[in-house]
């Protein structure tokens, strides 16, 4: 199982606490009949709906630029092993010749 972010935890958490705050501003408004009382739960409902997408934003944003770190350290060893090709060939041939040395492998 994949680890979580601390930040993203809390959020998590947080998230899952304004979701049950909105299913009970849901059910009240659903029960009031006052207007005045239904529109302030109304607005409220929506405040609290509009920080859930944005703590719910946060983790495919985190994810995003784990990736993209991700990408970035592939792509400086793919470089690193197209600047020491020769040796990296050269070692490949030793193992494949049985002259190989331990700390220099073939991937």
């Amino acid at each position: 199982m994949r680890e979580i972010a601390p930040d993203v935890a809390e959020g998590l958490l947080r998230s899952h606490k304004l979701e049950h705050e909105a299913e009970n501003l849901a059910r009240d408004i659903s029960h009031s009949r006052d207007k005045k009382e239904r529109e302030l739960l109304v607005a409220r409902l929506r405040e609290v709906l509009n920080q859930v997408f944005e703590l719910r934003l946060r983790e495919p944003e985190l994810e995003i630029r784990m990736m993209e770190k991700e990408i970035g350290d592939i792509k400086r060893v793919i470089e690193r092993r197209k600047e020491n090709r020769d040796r990296i060939v050269g070692r490949r041939v030793q193992e494949l010749i049985g002259e190989t040395q331990e700390d220099l492998g073939w991937w």
